[in-house]
């Protein structure tokens, strides 16, 4: 994901309605914010939205955490449930 716009993937993850696909979209745009973090052209605005972006994803993170564990319907089934 080295290419890839940071803002793009933050973008995916805040918006992304699939439990199962918030984890990894969250991990992705943490991943290219931290790349962008590490280049020394960036100006202190841009430095201000990626920490404020890590901030959001780190609450979304722990929000989505909270939902699997305190509603059912969020929760991925149990392994050893057998639905089928």
């Amino acid at each position: 994901m080295l290419a890839t716009n940071w803002q793009e993937l933050y973008e995916d993850a805040i918006f992304e309605l699939n439990p199962d696909k918030l984890t990894s979209c969250i991990e992705e745009a943490e991943q290219a914010i931290a790349q962008r973090e590490s280049f020394v052209d960036i100006t202190q605005a841009e430095r201000h939205r990626l920490a404020d972006a890590r901030s959001v994803l780190k609450s979304l993170n722990r929000n989505c955490f909270v939902a699997r564990e305190t509603l059912p319907h969020v929760r991925r089934p149990s392994p050893d449930n057998n639905n089928g």
